[in-house]
């Protein structure tokens, strides 16, 4: 007996893995507001609370303050701070992750010879951009910005996972200006926390922006048959 086996298109699969992607950028978007709206509730407790005692004994709201040091600073500094960053590591490793994800579905898709190792774990977003341009030809000039934009926002990754957060002052002389307003360096350190979910949510909708961008470009190539093995095929198996 005989079975026809279709081949599922390329363009099917990008939009499949692309729709998952973003679903997932809008799950990231959520958590970090829920989780930010957690903070700004502890932080309105604590000083709502100390809002209170200072008004029944005024005299002592220097004591009041003092008692209260250690949480004030949690919630008011610490909390937030590493809300910030840590929510970024996450945020940058999931555009690194589901990048290379593309980047294999094409490989294992087309059986495209290529030198470039994009299994090798250093430099994810380098070696997923050469992969495009140069094994497959692609033609990524249209995200040359928002590429510029993302190497930027690694060189802040890098130093919040590989530097403990500290970065030095002359390097953010090339940060976008947007970028390094939501910077904050510690006094008189090297040491910088991101000051503003702002940063965040930019950064989720720039990667929306590239995944959206990066699959049509690739719809755009295999409708030219610009890559290899990627008409549907129909395979006869007895």
């Amino acid at each position: 007996m005989r079975h026809v086996r279709i081949r599922i298109p390329l363009i099917d699969i990008i939009q499949k893995h692309n729709r998952k992607v973003l679903d997932e950028i809008d799950y990231i978007t959520n958590y970090i507001s829920e989780s930010g709206n957690h903070i700004e509730k502890l932080q309105d407790n604590i000083n709502q609370t100390l809002e209170e005692l200072t008004k029944e004994s005024p005299q002592f709201w220097q004591d009041i303050e003092q008692a209260h040091e250690e949480d004030l600073f949690q919630r008011n500094h610490f909390f937030p701070t590493l809300h910030f960053n840590s929510l970024f590591l996450l945020s940058y490793g999931f555009f690194e992750s589901n990048l290379n994800q593309f980047c294999l579905k094409i490989k294992n898709y087309t059986n495209c010879k290529c030198p470039i190792d994009i299994e090798d774990k250093k430099s994810y977003i380098d070696r997923c951009n050469e992969y495009f341009t140069q094994c497959l030809k692609l033609d990524l000039s249209t995200l040359e910005t928002l590429w510029e934009l993302f190497s930027q926002y690694r060189e802040i990754r890098n130093a919040i996972a590989h530097a403990n957060s500290k970065m030095k002052n002359n390097k953010t002389f090339r940060l976008d200006p947007k970028l390094k307003s939501f910077i904050t360096f510690k006094e008189d350190s090297e040491e910088f926390y991101i000051n503003d979910d702002k940063f965040l949510f930019d950064f989720c909708a720039r990667m929306k922006d590239y995944f959206n961008s990066l699959k049509k470009i690739i719809n755009v190539a295999v409708r030219a048959d610009q890559l290899p093995n990627t008409n549907t095929r129909i395979t006869a198996t007895s």
